[in-house]
């Protein structure tokens, strides 16, 4: 068969070097299933927000991020020129996006899990064609890596800005997501946190994840508190009991 008209003059393709953030909603595929689009408006105000979150500069435009939404993932992504002198500031937009996503996100009730890194990637100009290989490390980081509600990074991306970073009990480099947050918004992300303990505590998986999310509130509300913060708020492990004990009754009334 012969090819004809625009088919043959396909140009030829190659990958850059890009930071890409590759970011997943825990638990909103059910939300979806609803077909309420409750998730949906919640998805484009986390987007929008975020976004507006950041300032941008005259080294680092808002038109230089790449920002592809689909189903409940984000893809964020900046491109990065060989010995760019733009480099860190470039990767920090990135780190700074990511953090008020998965904050914005836990505004809405959502935990959010990722991975951020840095490498060979392609993308069109409408940001419809991704492909490469910082693509499917930054996948490989929220799928196999990450498993709780955290966002891993690369060593690379650790390196480049340190500041934003903590190492897991399990060794694992980490953004520090909640150094976005806002002073006020801890007494929500209590309320939430506690909320999605009462409604998914009886699914071990999904209340292992909570787990992690209230421990890593109560580490930063801890750090916060020791640097002199007087508006600091924690979950208990009496509320975490009270939550488990009347989720068991109610099952145990049940059977």
């Amino acid at each position: 068969m012969t090819r004809r008209g625009a088919a043959r003059n396909l140009p030829k393709l190659n990958t850059s070097k890009y930071c890409i953030a590759y970011l997943d909603f825990l638990g909103a595929k059910e939300s979806m299933k609803k077909n309420d689009n409750k998730f949906l408006n919640h998805l484009y105000s986390v987007y929008f927000n975020a976004l507006n979150d950041v300032a941008f500069t005259n080294v680092v435009t808002q038109k230089d991020i790449g920002i592809k939404i689909f189903s409940d993932n984000i893809l964020l992504s900046v491109k990065i020129e060989d010995d760019d002198p733009n480099r860190v500031a470039k990767i920090e937009k990135i780190i700074n996006l990511t953090g008020n996503i998965y904050n914005n996100a836990l505004r809405h009730g959502y935990l959010i899990r990722g991975g951020i890194s840095e490498g060979e990637f392609y993308k069109d100009d409408s940001n419809v064609f991704v492909y490469g290989k910082a693509l499917i490390e930054a996948i490989n980081l929220e799928e196999k890596i990450a498993i709780y509600p955290r966002i891993v990074v690369q060593s690379s991306i650790k390196e480049s800005n340190p500041q934003y970073f903590h190492q897991d009990k399990d060794g694992v480099w980490c953004l520090d997501s909640f150094i976005f947050s806002r002073v006020y918004d801890q007494v929500s992300y209590k309320n939430h946190l506690l909320n999605k303990l009462k409604k998914d505590s009886k699914d071990e998986k999904v209340r292992q994840k909570i787990m992690w999310a209230i421990s890593y509130f109560n580490l930063y509300n801890s750090r916060q508190q020791q640097i002199g913060s007087v508006d600091c708020s924690f979950i208990s492990q009496d509320e975490i009991d009270d939550i488990l004990y009347q989720n068991s009754e109610v099952a145990d009334v049940a059977k």
